[in-house]
Parts: C-alpha cells; structure tokens; sequence
C-alpha cells in the first residue's frame, strides 16, 4: 500500500506544480487521453518526477497515450487499469460515519466501522467522512441531508486527497463534450 500512497502523493504534488496533466484529444472521432509531463522540470521536482517515471514505468518521452491493454505497450504508451469511478465510489462509501440512529433504524449498511469501532478497517480506507447534526466549523466540503451533516474535516489530508483523485478519474472516464463551456470553480468558505 505504501508505494501506491507515494505514487498518488507524487502525482498530486507534480500536478500542482503543473509538471503533469491529463489531456483530453479527439482523433479519428475518438477521445484519447494523454500524461504530458512539463519540457522544463524546476530542479527541486525533477527527482520526484524520476520517482514517479519508475514506480509507473515510464521512459524518458513527455507523452504517454493512456491505454487500458496490458499486452503489446509501445514505448509511448502507458497502461491503466482501475475499477469502474462508481465501484470506487462504492468503496470509499464504507468511509462515511453513519449516525447511529440511522444504522438503528437499518437505513444503512454496517461495514463494521461503526458499531464495534473497526479500527483495522479505517485503515485499508484512504476516505473519512464524518456526520454531525451541527454544521461542521471547519469542513473541506460538506453537505447537509436528513438534519445531518456529512463532511471532510480540512486537516485530513488524506480524505481530501482521495475526494480529489476520484474527481479526477471521475473526468477522465466522462471527459467534458468538445464545444462545452468551460467550468468555473470558486472556493467556498
């Protein structure tokens, strides 16, 4: 697990620092996607773009087509393969504290993470979301539905990572229509 936390840490912080993107091109009425790594790498991120060329496999080009194959990569191309965003989803839904009149009255699944504490579960989770019935005073995102609020705590750093990267993936696998206008996003708080 640790070497898939790096490589999540390694491709936020280099796409924060735009040395990495995802780009989205139509070829042959297809939509293809691309890794495009930065021409210049400022010196203090160039080893953690090397760490990541070697725990991904990737050679020395700037463009790497995305591809679902396995079998027969071309030097260009890199391969990934994940679960379907909505079976992720499903996943990471194990994350969230159910109030405990909800698990009483049977309106939720128990997956053991709330009733007898499940604190070897929490673990292989990388999502926490947590319910209150006050509006959370330092919340990351929240949503209020049935007088509870649901929310991501703005000091856990790896929930907020996890919510991003689902975001993520969520575009990759429904990219945005060409001729769609652009989307604006302004923080909230």
């Amino acid at each position: 697990m640790q070497r898939f936390e790096r490589m999540i840490e390694l491709i936020f912080v280099l796409s924060d620092r735009e040395v990495i993107e995802v780009q989205q091109v139509e070829k042959d009425g297809k939509s293809e996607s691309y890794l495009l790594i930065a021409e210049e790498v400022p010196k203090d991120l160039r080893s953690m773009l090397g760490e990541l060329r070697q725990l991904i496999g990737l050679t020395h080009r700037n463009r790497h087509r995305i591809t679902d194959r396995v079998t027969n990569l071309k030097d260009d191309e890199i391969s990934i393969q994940t679960r379907s965003v909505m079976a992720m989803m499903e996943f990471m839904a194990r994350g969230v504290e159910v109030p405990a009149e909800h698990l009483k009255d049977g309106w939720v699944i128990d997956y053991g993470l709330q009733s007898s504490g499940g604190e070897a579960a929490k673990e292989l989770i990388p999502f926490r979301m947590r319910s209150s019935k006050e509006r959370p005073p330092n919340a990351f995102a929240a949503v209020r539905y049935k007088d509870n609020w649901y929310f991501i705590d703005h000091a856990d750093i790896t929930s907020k990572r996890a919510l991003s990267l689902i975001i993520v993936l969520f575009r990759l696998q429904a990219p945005t229509p060409a001729g769609a206008a652009p989307i604006l996003t302004l923080p909230a708080g």
